[in-house]
């Protein structure tokens, strides 16, 4: 457990976990307390845990487990951001004034972590919070980034992000630009993205994005053509930004592929987890998945209509199905059970939940961009 090969570390608690090795739990324990290890790791030491204490739910958080190790005054701080994680989906798993604190550590994992719940809480804070961070020009880029996307969430912060947009550094503009979707803002404000765009033509097709203009530089090829779509992309200046295609996968309001997939564990898991896709897949069959996503849907990912007697409709992936019980996963990443013997009809579908024309709503350097993320899911 020592061992500098996380996949012999990895390898190591799944043996325990095998075999039930109950005789080395105090090995397990120590080595989940030091936390130098990435998020896959911990769910590796916790679900090893969890299987010596026989948990029936090994696929649920164990809040209490995580609680008690929050109960450390010396917690690391890379063992503290991923606590954090695996809480995230808790409801009220942490008060606003304990996240407010978190978000001043020293810790980039740990900010990290606090940026993506500040970036779903309510009120002023933790928008003020979050301006702060993107302004600070003494905080570190990959947060300040984050930090700018977080501002976009719901109702975007249009005064913040206008001021980010005319930053001097064109992966800050460019992620206040997308952050910008959906925001309204006075005529001064589209003066100044007019200027902007004049003034930085590549940032032109997202400045007109975000005023609701067409925004592809000439006509994209047909769907169909993925060919052709990755000609285009090849044909790009530079290199692509993964980093970037990380924010663009987990974006609210643009490719929104988070709200379906998980990756690492975070995001929902409606559709296929991505978290090692680019074991499995090339390039180009990933991005013909993208632009036709019902090409090839795997049954067990066929989405079911159900109506109940009472007239009230359920869509759903089928999950389970026993007794006088069948249960769906429902577009949010929430379990639907339902009654049977009430159903009053239901059918599949062999269009994808995933929703056509994803790629159009992106340029095309964000479309390599998120390529070149998922690619690196491994």
């Amino acid at each position: 457990l020592g061992d500098a090969d996380p996949q012999v570390r990895f390898e190591v608690l799944r043996w325990i976990a095998d075999h039930k090795l109950a005789t080395h739990r105090g090995y397990v324990e120590a080595s989940l307390a030091k936390g130098d290890y990435d998020y896959r790791l911990f769910l590796a030491h916790m679900a090893c845990l969890d299987s010596l204490d026989k948990v029936r739910k090994p696929d649920q958080p164990n809040v209490a487990r995580a609680r008690k190790l929050f109960s450390n005054e010396n917690l690391p701080g890379n063992l503290h951001a991923h606590l954090v994680r695996y809480l995230a989906s808790e409801k009220d798993a942490f008060e606003l004034p304990q996240l407010l604190q978190w978000s001043h550590s020293q810790n980039s994992a740990l900010q990290h972590e606090t940026i993506w719940h500040l970036r779903n809480s309510t009120g002023s804070k933790p928008r003020q919070r979050l301006a702060e961070l993107a302004l600070d020009k003494k905080a570190p880029r990959p947060i300040r980034l984050q930090a700018t996307a977080a501002l976009g969430q719901d109702e975007p912060a249009a005064d913040t992000l206008l001021q980010l947009a005319t930053s001097s550094d064109p992966a800050l503009r460019d992620e206040a630009l997308r952050a910008l979707v959906g925001a309204h803002f006075e005529a001064s404000g589209t003066a100044a993205l007019d200027s902007l765009a004049h003034n930085a033509p590549a940032a032109a097709p997202l400045v007109n994005r975000v005023l609701g203009k067409p925004f592809a530089q000439k006509k994209p090829p047909a769907d169909s053509d993925s060919a052709a779509w990755l000609e285009r992309l090849d044909d790009l200046s530079g290199q692509p930004d993964p980093a970037a295609g990380r924010r663009i996968f987990f974006h609210s309001k643009l490719a929104r592929c988070g709200s379906c997939h998980q990756v690492d564990g975070r995001g929902t898991r409606v559709g296929p987890n991505l978290s090692f896709i680019g074991r499995s897949i090339s390039r180009a069959r990933l991005l013909e998945n993208i632009l036709q996503p019902s090409k090839e849907l795997a049954p067990h990912y066929r989405p079911w209509t159900i109506v109940m007697d009472s007239g009230l409709q359920h869509t759903g992936i089928a999950l389970r199905r026993g007794g006088n019980a069948e249960v769906y996963l429902g577009i949010d990443g929430r379990e639907i059970r339902l009654d049977k013997r009430k159903i009053r009809h239901k059918h599949s579908s062999h269009l994808s939940l995933m929703p056509a024309g994803l790629a159009h709503t992106l340029t095309l350097p964000e479309l390599r961009d998120l390529l070149a993320f998922l690619m690196e899911c491994k």
